[in-house]
């Protein structure tokens, strides 16, 4: 009797470590599964549309870099500015609105358009000779007075210098 319990005992220690065995190679087979499947979401970027929200295009902000305009001769190439503010020396011109997209997708199955609804403004500053210091276009969420002048600080506080 006492052979045939030790015999059982050594059938149920296989059978655990059969288990044992299953559950791990059940666990690195979700391991890996789980591995390749939830990096497989991505967003792919798709063609972003730009309208046009006056008659300026990047072209009419390209300065000589030899001999920089005065506040003067920049409005008289492109106009009064959308927003002008003195104490930055910043004045501020809507170019576009611009639309990004992306799509998201899991595996091979697309989720969902996100949308970004951008403006795109060119931002000048001016040195204390009114003239121009600095120049650059960048794309910013919000476009009314007040939140331009929150982007023209932001801009000259985070810009990569760029000068002209």
């Amino acid at each position: 009797m006492h052979a045939q319990s030790t015999l059982n005992a050594g059938r149920g220690d296989k059978q655990m470590r059969r288990k044992s065995r299953l559950f791990l190679v059940a666990a690195a087979i979700a391991l890996t599964t789980g591995s390749v499947v939830w990096p497989g979401c991505f967003s792919l970027p798709l063609p972003s549309s730009r309208k046009p929200i006056s008659s300026l295009n990047k072209e009419n902000f390209n300065f000589p870099k030899t001999m920089l305009p005065a506040r003067e001769e920049v409005i008289a190439k492109v106009g009064t500015p959308d927003a002008y503010f003195p104490d930055l020396r910043v004045a501020c011109y809507r170019i576009n609105e611009v639309t990004r997209r992306s799509l998201e997708m899991c595996l091979i199955i697309p989720l969902n358009v996100e949308k970004y609804e951008q403006k795109e403004v060119a931002f000048i500053q001016f040195d204390d000779s009114d003239r121009v210091k600095l120049s650059e276009i960048r794309e910013i969420y919000e476009y009314n007075t007040n939140d331009l002048r929150g982007a023209a600080r932001a801009w000259i506080t985070n810009r990569k210098p760029k000068s002209h």
